[in-house]
């Protein structure tokens, strides 16, 4: 099935470089990789900046990183700050997305699974998605 949202190019695209990221995870199997879920994040940005900060060996001091997660950039994350951006609006843009093109969206998702079962690389990035 098509996808009337994302085209099909676009999810070759995305498709690939999922792949490419789980690739090179795998070929530095002798560092640590730590991945960080944008959803996880913004859900308690506190929490997740000092996980961030404790996997690169810095302090979890819970007051910077408070201040952080509650300041101005992280209220309004447009790549443009002349537009804003805020997670709240994100999540309300999500769900009318959600219910207008669910089926569309439903139907990438049944497409990056096909792929995923030709693609060890790609199931795996999949899984670790899903948590």
């Amino acid at each position: 099935m098509r996808s009337a949202v994302f085209g099909d190019h676009e999810i070759l695209l995305q498709t690939a470089a999922i792949e490419r990221l789980a690739a090179a995870a795998e070929e530095m199997a002798d560092r640590s990789i730590e991945w960080a879920d944008f959803d996880f994040m913004l859900a308690d940005m506190a929490t997740q900046l000092g996980r961030v900060a404790a996997f690169f060996g810095f302090e979890n001091n819970p007051d910077p990183l408070s201040a952080i997660a509650s300041g101005p950039l992280m209220r309004r994350y447009s790549k443009d700050p002349n537009y804003e951006y805020s997670p709240r609006l994100r999540e309300d843009l999500i769900n009318q997305e959600v219910g207008l093109q669910g089926r569309e969206i439903d139907g990438a998702l049944a497409m990056l699974r096909e792929a995923a079962e030709k693609s060890p690389l790609l199931a795996r990035a999949l899984d670790r998605a899903q948590g």
